[in-house]
């Protein structure tokens, strides 16, 4: 099963053209089963808003459906003149659409107050329409979850978020002083109760039109006043405000009956898709005509780090439903990463496996410099690179897109099990057992360093990281001094970088107290990495000073390491 959308909003349609696609209540009822009935069509939703016409649909993987032209059909609009104002998406990228929607962030205002409860009340209506299915209900009800994630940890916070009656009233205030003069407000629906309630918070007088009176409580804002919808003219006629806010299909202010009147509004707000004022009114002297694009076009963005938040929220939402999806299709999980080992860097020291693992994956994530070693490899594939000390936001990433369901290879430079991301992949993955990690081997720094320099590693050797950053040098020292007193050769991983001056220095006299001077030893600098790289054979005594870096691996020999036609040889002890 397939989810798919078709949208028409305001960012591709202004509003003469979303009024030509909006649907009231009946009208979205009658093609929610004129495309359930459609043949492939399982499930399907209708958002329709002043800000959007939204279809959704979940399809059967073999199905054919357009619904865009459905959409056009069922209106009797040319989708040949309209086609090309529609956004259509399927799979992930729609639920992360619904996602944004419901959260208000694709509404003209960012953070819009009433988009949540309206895609809400569209799956509502589906529902007992009979229109929906399990793949649209868990679809919307992950988005509605998203919504109020982003609204209260997100939005809140960022003091954004309002409603298009807030914004109304604020623009009302710009324009005149609103204390003690006269407002009619045509609607009593949600949009008109809070108009109203807003209004009375400037100490207005509301009075609110009711198409008809019924038994019981009629919900009005506190302190309004009531008239009957015929009557409305007659309230507009002693009115300083005016705002319209119905689904009516038809105007409720009409130019002919406004025009006759003795005394005029000077505001008249319209808040409705498709609208509820004739727009020539707009043409009278001394009455200004707002729309809803004229109230909304000055929402203020939210903040670089506010939608990095969202983002991830999304991210987690529409990876529980590709999992409840897989779930209940009944696919294998298969939730897999990569921990690849990319070797040196000289792609012919990469292995067979490392570039299958790579080829297999939709996901690539690794720092910058690693990256760009198998830009040839990532082609067409999603690629999130991070700098230097972001090792942790990298694995979390991995395992967020893993969950997701894809396959993804976190690269690392060398052996991803030697100082590489493999060990914090584990740790991360503690509480996710459901994802697999699988380690693809690779040349390491010390393999690659001892084949330049010869053969220094023939015997028993301990490799340690001069870098203190997750390791104190109180420790780095007591390893140096014990693996020097045992007569082990020494293999050194970053001895120095432009923050960590002297380190190799410090090791150097370390090891001095247990090896004598002339030890024979080495260091390589970007070993088959665009060829042999850089490297030299020098004494214990000379290599304190030697021009090293992050790209430069160290050896220091034992007692019976020594120099053989000016290469770094460690005797074994075979008879010769």
């Amino acid at each position: 099963m397939k989810l798919i959308m078709t949208g028409l909003d305001h960012k591709r349609a202004d509003l003469a053209v979303r009024e030509m696609f909006a649907l009231t209540k009946e009208n979205t009822q009658r093609l929610l089963a004129s495309i359930k009935g459609s043949e492939g069509v399982s499930g399907c939703v209708i958002i329709s808003t002043c800000n959007r016409t939204e279809l959704y649909v979940s399809l059967f993987e073999e199905a054919f459906f357009e619904p865009s032209k459905a959409l056009c059909a069922h209106l009797g609009r040319d989708h040949a003149e309209f086609g090309a104002l529609f956004s259509d998406t399927a799979g992930e990228r729609a639920l992360e659409h619904l996602c944004r929607v419901a959260s208000g962030l694709d509404s003209q205002i960012v953070g819009d107050d009433q988009i949540i409860t309206q895609v809400r009340d569209a799956l509502e209506l589906s529902r007992c329409q009979g229109c929906t299915d399990s793949y649209v209900e868990t679809a919307f009800k992950l988005a509605v979850k998203a919504a109020k994630s982003i609204k209260t940890n997100v939005i809140l916070k960022s003091h954004q978020g309002a409603s298009i009656p807030a914004k109304a009233v604020e623009k009302l205030k710009t324009t005149c002083d609103l204390d003690g003069r006269n407002a009619v407000v045509i609607g009593n629906g949600q949009m008109g109760r809070l108009a109203g309630k807003l209004l009375l918070d400037e100490r207005m007088n509301v009075t609110v039109t009711l198409r008809e009176y019924k038994k019981g409580v009629i919900d009005v804002p506190d302190g309004a006043n009531t008239i009957g919808y015929s009557e409305r003219y007659k309230a507009i006629g002693q009115s300083d405000v005016v705002v319209s806010a119905t689904t009516s299909p038809h105007f409720t202010i009409h130019h002919k009956e406004l025009a006759g009147l003795a005394r005029l509004p000077d505001i008249i707000v319209d808040l409705a898709v498709p609208r509820d004022v004739e727009p020539l009114i707009g043409e009278i002297p001394g009455v200004m005509l707002l729309t809803i694009d004229d109230i909304t076009g000055e929402s203020r963005a939210l903040a670089p780090e506010s939608l990095i938040m969202i983002e991830a929220i999304i991210e987690e939402h529409v990876g529980k439903y590709n999992r409840w999806l897989r779930f209940k299709e009944g696919v294998p999980l298969n939730i897999k990463v990569y921990a690849v080992g990319l070797g040196p860097g000289d792609p012919g020291y990469m292995t067979p496996e490392a570039r299958e693992a790579i080829k297999n994956s939709d996901v690539i994530i690794g720092y910058t410099g690693y990256v760009e070693l198998i830009r040839e490899l990532t082609v067409e594939k999603k690629v999130v690179v991070t700098g230097m000390k972001s090792e942790r936001k990298r694995c979390e990433s991995a395992i967020k897109e893993a969950l997701k369901g894809k396959k993804v290879a976190v690269v690392s430079s060398g052996d991803a099990g030697i100082y590489g991301m493999a060990g914090l992949l584990y740790e991360l993955a503690e509480k996710h057992p459901e994802v697999e990690i699988e380690v693809i081997p690779g040349v390491t720094a010390a393999n690659s360093a001892a084949a330049v320099l010869g053969s220094p590693l023939t015997n028993d050797f301990a490799v340690i990281s001069l870098s203190d950053l997750l390791t104190p040098w109180d420790v780095i020292e007591k390893r140096l001094d014990a693996a020097s007193a045992a007569d082990f050769v020494l293999c050194f991983y970053n001895p120095q970088s432009k923050r960590r001056r002297g380190y190799l220095e410090k090791a150097c006299r370390i090891a001095l107290r247990h090896k004598p001077h002339e030890t024979k030893c080495g260091y390589v600098r970007n070993a088959f990495r665009g060829g042999n790289g850089e490297s030299r054979v020098c004494t214990l005594a000379e290599l304190a000073e030697a021009p090293v870096d992050m790209f430069t691996t160290v050896i220091i020999g034992n007692s019976c390491t020594k120099v053989i036609n000016g290469k770094l040889v460690t005797v074994r002890g075979y008879s010769i």
